[in-house]
């Protein structure tokens, strides 16, 4: 449904639209390139809408799991590899009709999440801010947008300057490392600076309403 909306929406003049690309491993369902702009987009829809994204989908051992960021760092290497270019502007977008399960706003207006680790129970502070994105306004203007913010996780790590969700990240990728180098938190950091989650989306059954009322418009029924 969100493919069509795309083609749908008129405001892109020169624009590719490619759906299942197998190259993109876990952002297949649909490239959007038009200017000098690449998004990939990973629909994850849910019958159940009112089910909330928790701070632990993100760290689950399991491949099947929707928001594990394991699985779509690794993803993001590959694409990386294979698309990027000097001219180019990537970004990469998880897109859901589920919505956050937050905690408190801070006072920078940020939103929190609250990782607790099963075995040590220690907690982790995992802060999202609001966007605007103006690449492409149809997920905007239907939902939610964040993306991960930074903060340091503790006074230990504060030299290293390292967010709890960074650390928490590297340190399933470098289970025997204590201590993470620059070179380990560089492609971390660049990953989570282009990742979107377009959150509290529109159901399929909602998008097909919207397809019926553009194409009316389009063809003046």
């Amino acid at each position: 449904m969100l493919q069509l909306l795309i083609a749908c929406d008129g405001s892109y003049e020169n624009f590719k639209l490619s759906s299942e690309v197998k190259s993109c491993d876990s952002f297949d369902d649909l490239v959007f390139e038009y200017e000098n702009k690449i998004i990939f987009i990973q629909a994850k829809h849910s019958l159940d809408d009112t089910e909330m994204i928790k701070a632990s989908y993100f760290f689950t051992l399991s491949d099947n799991e929707n928001f594990n960021l394991i699985k779509y760092f690794n993803a993001y290497e590959m694409i990386k590899r294979k698309y990027s270019k000097d001219e180019e502007d990537l970004k990469f977008i998880i897109y859901t009709n589920k919505d956050f399960d937050f905690h408190l706003n801070n006072q920078y207006g940020n939103c929190k999440l609250i990782y607790k680790k099963q075995i040590t129970k220690e907690k982790f502070n995992i802060f999202l801010k609001p966007i605007k994105f103006d690449g492409m306004e149809l997920i905007s203007k239907y939902g939610n947008l964040y993306k991960i913010a930074s903060s340091c996780r503790s006074a230990e790590k504060q030299k290293n300057c390292t967010s709890e969700i960074e650390y928490l990240i590297l340190e399933q990728i470098y289970p025997k490392k204590t201590e993470f180098s620059d070179e380990d938190r560089k492609p971390i950091k660049t990953f989570l600076s282009e990742l979107i989650f377009a959150v509290n989306q529109k159901n399929n059954e909602a998008l097909d309403k919207i397809i019926e009322e553009k194409l009316s418009v389009r063809m003046h029924l």
